[in-house]
Order: C-alpha cells, then sequence, then structure tokens
C-alpha cells in the first residue's frame, strides 16, 4: 500500500516545507521522485548560485526525517 512521503527543501537558513507530499510505495521509491525533483531544480536553476547550500529531506507522513540528499551533485541523467 502506497505511503505519502514530503519532500521539504532545507538549507542552514531557511526551510520550504511540501505541504502536499506524494504518493510512494516505500523509500526507495520516494528516492526516485526526489532525484526527478533535483533534476528539474538543477534544469531550472531554481535556486541559482545557493543551490549547494540546499538539501531535499525525505520524510514520512508522520514528519520524521528519512533521507537527506544535497541538491548540488552531477547533474543527472534521466533514464532511458
Amino acid at each position: 500500500m502506497p505511503s505519502r512521503f514530503r519532500f521539504d527543501l532545507e538549507s542552514r537558513h531557511d526551510h520550504i516545507s511540501d505541504l502536499v507530499g506524494a504518493e510512494a510505495s516505500d523509500i526507495q521509491q520516494a528516492t526516485v521522485l526526489a532525484m526527478d525533483a533535483i533534476r528539474e531544480i538543477q534544469e531550472e536553476d531554481a535556486l541559482d548560485s545557493t543551490i549547494s547550500e540546499w538539501e531535499l529531506v525525505i520524510r514520512d507522513a508522520a514528519g520524521i526525517e528519512l533521507r537527506r540528499l544535497p541538491l548540488m551533485q552531477p547533474m543527472l541523467q534521466t533514464a532511458s
């Protein structure tokens, strides 16, 4: 059964909460969704020069942190 995961953005100075989240079957699928979101942020340069300061935090429905992924990583390629 799918669970709801939230994908918050955090830096040392700021926090952007994901109020809606997304459903995924498990943490592995939630991580794939998070990597897709990071790829989109990289392509849009949404955080400009401060991207190295940000992380995408995967949380479960209760708000417990499950995984933390830096936004600054090698440009992610889409799966072929």
